[in-house]
């Protein structure tokens, strides 16, 4: 089986621009290790999602990126150039939206929109005026009396309208109702359409594929998948679910392509196979099967398998004493 690691194009086809690069990332605080080996490869004009349990590195990884901080070693780099050295022309050229809180509280939304704007010469003001028009945001209040909620939708409302070429966001649907949510991930997708790249962080899997097209999976501080999100589904391989007629027996299901099997009772298991079903059949022939079933991965059990997590197992017949 392919290693997702390595890339899958032939050497003949053209290797795309990368725009955002990170090599061996490290970071500590205090004796707390958060980023130990974090490598990533964003390609020009594609969606990029950053995704990884709580406390993986995401957001220390992406504040490494825009300058915020300094790794403790490894390299990152943005347009060519060094994200730590060269972080205040970086920066030009992008917009972020945190997860955490980042706005100027004492300003009306309005005040906040018209004072951001002013940084970034190619603003958009048609973009922010159909968000807003959606939105339908207080300007005239202060954003400190925003919601959580319309507190995302003003930054948003201003880093998509922008007309940078980087938009980096860390959690950008968080705390939003659906009907936002649809104009956000919409509008994430007119971007990519106009040459724009965007790297994002999310726990929403659903959104994920719907918009998202390379994938980077962090765990524990270290990147455990990278590549496309087509190279993640075939990497998952197909669900197999059998029962037997008899007690399962240790080598039962020990073959070529078959990996992950976990036994649900006494006679019945299930297992990943990274080839054909076709293939396997006549290898399973010899078994007394009852029951078989078969179908594909889908991208939550994948990366619940790349966390590590172990489902709990439960007693079917439990005794009393």
């Amino acid at each position: 089986m392919t290693d997702p690691m390595e890339p899958t194009e032939s050497v003949s086809e053209k290797q795309p621009e990368i725009l955002i690069s990170a090599s061996g990332l490290q970071k500590r605080y205090g004796r707390s290790h958060v980023l130990k080996n974090i490598n990533l490869n964003v390609p020009k004009g594609s969606i990029y999602a950053f995704i990884g349990p709580n406390g993986a590195g995401k957001t220390t990884t992406l504040r490494i990126l825009l300058g915020v901080i300094r790794a403790r070693s490894g390299e990152a780099r943005a347009f060519g150039m060094d994200c730590w050295r060269k972080s205040y022309r970086i920066r030009k050229r992008l917009a972020y939206v945190p997860c955490e809180r980042g706005l100027y509280e004492r300003m009306s939304g309005g005040q906040f929109l018209r004072f951001a704007k002013k940084f970034y010469p190619d603003f958009r003001k048609d973009i922010q005026t159909e968000l807003l028009d959606r939105f339908r945001l207080p300007l005239k209040k202060r954003v400190q009396a925003y919601s959580t909620g319309m507190k995302r939708q003003l930054f948003l409302a201003h880093a998509l309208s922008t007309g940078v070429e980087l938009l980096i966001l860390d959690e950008p649907t968080h705390g939003l109702d659906p009907l936002v949510t649809e104009c956000v991930l919409a509008e994430i997708v007119l971007a990519k359409q106009r040459g724009v790249t965007i790297l994002l962080s999310s726990h929403i899997l659903g959104q994920i594929e719907r918009v998202c097209d390379h994938v980077g999976v962090v765990n524990a501080g270290e990147t455990i998948f990278e590549g496309t999100l087509e190279q993640l589904k075939r990497y998952s391989g197909f669900q197999l679910r059998i029962k037997l007629n008899r007690a399962i027996e240790p080598g039962d299901f020990n073959l070529p392509g078959v990996s992950d099997v976990e036994q649900f009772s006494p006679t019945e298991a299930a297992m990943t196979i990274h080839s054909e079903l076709s293939q396997l059949l006549p290898r399973l022939a010899n078994l007394p099967i009852g029951e078989i079933s078969y179908g594909a991965s889908d991208l939550r059990t994948e990366l619940l398998r790349l966390y590590g997590y172990k489902p709990p197992k439960h007693d079917d017949n439990p005794q009393d004493n």
